[in-house]
């Protein structure tokens, strides 16, 4: 079905350190999407970077502790249809505890 085709580019790069029980990660998100109908229409096209930059901590073989801050920066023509700016920067910042085998 031509009318639910999408182009859906994306790439990334990670850079990660392990230091003891810590571990340090950043990592970098460039993404477009592309309605196929209608290539190149501002309104339909999604384009944005995401930037993450995470910690985690090994607390004991079973357990880790992970903080995570991210920001996404995006310009989505179909926001002004909802009357908001097509551009945005959202940010978040996550913390998880993971318990293993």
């Amino acid at each position: 079905d031509l009318f639910n085709s999408w182009n859906f580019k994306t790439g990334f790069i990670l850079v990660a350190q392990q230091l003891g029980r810590h571990r340090l990660a950043l990592r970098y998100d460039d993404f477009a999407v592309d309605p196929l109908w209608l290539p190149g229409t501002p309104f339909r096209s999604e384009r944005g970077n995401a930037i993450t930059l995470a910690w985690t901590v090994r607390m004991n073989e079973r357990l880790e502790m992970t903080g995570a801050w991210l920001q996404v920066n995006s310009n989505v023509g179909n926001r002004a249809a909802i009357g908001e700016p097509a551009k945005a920067s959202e940010r978040r910042l996550q913390l998880a505890l993971r318990l293993g085998p």
